[in-house]
């Protein structure tokens, strides 16, 4: 069984599009797959519309809370909510196309981890303040946390279930990206990246370039001393 999650935050425009384009795309591969959003506290109408995909759909199915937790709390729930033997998740912008499925699902048969990345093999088109920020992070992580990943905030990767079994993941924004590889990598979870084309969407991004890089910046150093406490 495969589960395709996503979270969402005032997603209303994506919804519907993003839903039916991963079940057009999973549906070819598997009759025995799950969609799961998990609404972070959206003020527009997101749940309202995800409420009436379920309506309709057996196989998608929807978490909400009314605040806004933030992304890494979003991922952990859906982590926790997914039943499938594989399970990936992608952001809800199709900033990656699910067309995608296909490669992850094939490369998850000998690897633990398959990480769709903006940064192997083809070149992103990826605005150059993002990539130098991308970039330093990427010499940042590696260096803290000898995490060997180039593509450390894709939203795109695939997991077998097993790897996310029993992880306690404490982060609540953009630095569950780098715990959980951490925590994985410790594990010795085989994890692979593969080349994946990326659209740069900007008007639908929840990550603001300078405040949210500021604090993902701190948030990742407090998160290494945290860990290096517990050694």
């Amino acid at each position: 069984m495969i589960s395709i999650i996503s979270p969402v935050y005032n997603e209303r425009d994506l919804i519907n599009e993003s839903y039916h384009e991963i079940k057009k795309e999973i549906s070819k591969l598997t009759d025995d797959y799950e969609i799961i959003f998990a609404d972070d506290g959206s003020k527009d109408n997101s749940k309202e519309l995800m409420r009436e995909i379920a309506d309709k759909d057996n196989k998608f199915r929807f978490i909400a809370w009314e605040i806004n937790k933030g992304v890494g709390f979003a991922h952990n729930q859906l982590y926790k909510e997914a039943k499938g033997d594989i399970v990936i998740q992608m952001d809800i912008d199709l900033s990656i196309k699910p067309t995608i499925f296909r490669r992850m699902i094939d490369e998850i048969k000998t690897n633990d981890v398959v990480i769709a990345s903006r940064y192997k093999g083809i070149k992103a088109k990826i605005p150059l303040k993002r990539m130098i920020i991308s970039r330093t992070y990427f010499i940042l992580v590696k260096i803290l946390f000898g995490v060997n990943v180039r593509d450390i905030c894709s939203g795109f990767i695939a997991f077998r279930k097993e790897s996310l079994d029993n992880i306690e993941l404490v982060s609540d924004r953009f630095d569950i990206h780098i715990e959980l590889l951490y925590k994985l990598t410790k594990r010795r979870n085989n994890i692979k990246e593969i080349p994946a084309e990326f659209i740069h969407k900007v008007e639908h991004s929840q990550f603001n370039i300078v405040h949210d890089s500021i604090k993902t910046f701190i948030l990742t150093l407090i998160l290494w001393k945290n860990l290096r406490l517990k050694l």
